[in-house]
């Protein structure tokens, strides 16, 4: 969900002739869940 807003973040900045920095902060206390977030963002390249 994060990395979902963060596209479509830059793409509304992009959109207005912004630029944004956009840094991606979240907080899972379910360790599996956590988990399946953390490798999501390494296949991604955010982490």
């Amino acid at each position: 969900m994060l990395t979902v807003a963060k596209g479509t973040l830059r793409e509304l900045a992009t959109a207005c002739g912004h630029q944004i920095p956009p840094h991606l902060y979240g907080q899972e206390i379910n360790p599996e869940t956590y988990a399946i977030c953390k490798a999501d963002m390494l296949l991604k390249g955010e982490a």
